[in-house]
């Protein structure tokens, strides 16, 4: 977009902004649970404690991006559809990072079977893969809710639904006896279903 589409539609400066911030947010995140040596020697223990001081990271970028932007608001007033594709766009990049923090929760991907905790979560580690659920059912909630028509917005429904699809997998496969189950299944049933019929329109 030029700088003269930005002046006439200044609204985008502000999703600009707000993109700039997660895209540094989540570079960070990567250097900080994804390098090679980025949880060498550290206990499970040291692993949950550095996921949370990621989400304060992350809580605290929220609070100083504009309101709209912000996740925790609501928008179903705002009539323009354009702001509002961006608005739920920008909200489903958030839960995105919220999952990328917090999926190392699930510690069953990376530790040995036989490591200690491997299948007795702490408090805090049940803490954050609470955290990590809920952001993965929050983003199937807006896969099927989106504007599908768009192509913009079915390629961006298409990743996060893949991306919520695999954490709650992840939770299904590593804890089978929550209560939980059953509905999570019938959530990414729901949610695939209603992904494919309207592929199929745009097809």
């Amino acid at each position: 977009m030029t700088t003269e589409e930005y002046c006439v539609n200044p609204h985008r400066l502000l999703f600009a902004y707000f993109h700039c911030h997660v895209v540094n947010f989540i570079s960070f995140a990567y250097s900080e649970l994804y390098s090679a040596t980025s949880l060498k020697n550290l206990s499970v223990d040291d692993v949950m404690w550095k996921i949370d001081r990621l989400n304060d990271k992350l809580d605290r970028l929220i609070k100083y991006i504009p309101q709209c932007v912000n996740p925790n608001l609501d928008f179903s007033s705002i009539k323009d559809p354009l702001i509002k594709r961006e608005i739920r766009l920008a909200h489903m990049q958030y839960y995105s990072c919220v999952i990328l923090v917090n999926k190392l929760a699930f510690t069953k991907s990376w530790l040995a079977e036989d490591a200690e905790f491997a299948h007795q979560p702490s408090e805090l580690q049940s803490k954050l893969i609470t955290k990590c659920l809920n952001a993965a059912r929050i983003l199937m909630a807006y896969v099927r809710d989106d504007d599908h028509l768009n192509p913009l917005s079915s390629n961006h429904a298409s990743f996060h639904f893949l991306s919520a699809f695999f954490t709650l997998f992840t939770a299904i496969i590593e804890y089978p006896s929550s209560p939980h189950v059953k509905d999570d299944l019938e959530l990414i049933s729901t949610v695939k279903a209603d992904l494919l019929s309207k592929h199929a329109v745009i097809v």
